[in-house]
């Protein structure tokens, strides 16, 4: 807020316009912000890096499918930091040029098929999935074929004049996707706020419970943790966790004191204020 009242905040977000992380792009800076599409969430990285932008938007988990491993991997090296988290509602809808029955093949991001796979069976059984960068270059794609449709937001449908043949037909109702805002920003605390985290364990026998325990012995709450392949040591993982508090609060900071004794890595990923999905 302090930054947008002196100058318009930039944020790249994976692209083009009317994906899922635009929507949750402009849940939280508003109309106001200047927004960068960009190929690849790696390029969401790279533009912070590099200063073309302030800001960048990138998903992390969804209530259906799990995490987002290539937001997980990207978290790893970059001196960046999550500086808030952003839920949004997810609704599906097929697209296309034609009708239903033209149909013979669907395409939109990889999550996206995931989370639609149960309907797309019982009302597209016969109609080949390809994987696309995201739901709205699916929607580019299909504008003019009546026979490939697109599983993509209803603003997407709509700025490529595509006829939206059939309405939430993803499998879970309640289906959200939480969104991290990455940049170099450190937020102070607000009294109720979260904390990301990654650290790898020594190799040996219950190395992780013994820096779980961390958290155990300063009575905080866990609400994510997750493995990851460790880059260039096989079978080693490194683990993502997410913890309510801030880190400057005196629990937090001594469960981070103990951690840090014992892990070979840890690194702070930034705390943010908590979002009410």
């Amino acid at each position: 807020a302090c930054r947008g009242l002196q100058q318009v905040p930039s944020v790249a977000f994976l692209g083009p316009e009317h994906t899922f992380t635009h929507l949750a792009a402009r849940k939280r800076f508003g109309h106001r912000a200047r927004f960068e599409p960009v190929g690849s969430i790696n390029d969401v990285f790279d533009a912070i890096e590099r200063h073309q932008v302030d800001f960048g938007g990138v998903p992390i988990q969804n209530s259906t499918e799990g995490v987002v491993g290539i937001t997980l991997d990207c978290l790893l090296d970059p001196p960046l930091r999550i500086c808030a988290e952003i839920y949004v509602q997810v609704n599906h809808f097929l697209a296309a040029s034609g009708t239903m029955e033209q149909v013979e093949q669907v395409r939109s991001h990889p999550q996206v098929l995931a989370q639609c796979r149960r309907w797309l069976r019982e009302n597209l059984p016969a109609a080949e999935q390809i994987a696309t960068s995201s739901s709205s270059a699916a929607a580019g794609e299909v504008a003019g074929d009546p026979s490939i449709a697109a599983i993509c937001t209803h603003e997407a449908a709509e700025a490529h004049g595509l006829t939206v043949l059939a309405e939430h037909i993803e499998d879970v109702a309640d289906n959200r996707t939480r969104f991290f805002v990455v940049g170099d920003l450190n937020v102070p605390p607000t009294g109720e706020d979260k904390t990301s985290v990654v650290f790898s364990t020594p190799h040996r026998a219950g190395a992780l419970h013994k820096a779980l325990s961390a958290f155990f012995l300063y009575e905080i709450n866990l609400t994510m943790i997750q493995s990851r392949p460790a880059r260039g040591r096989l079978w080693e993982y490194v683990f993502f966790v997410d913890f309510e508090g801030h880190r400057e609060e005196p629990p937090a900071a001594a469960a981070l004191k103990q951690l840090a004794e014992f892990c070979p890595l840890l690194k702070v990923l930034g705390s943010y204020p908590v979002e009410r999905s």
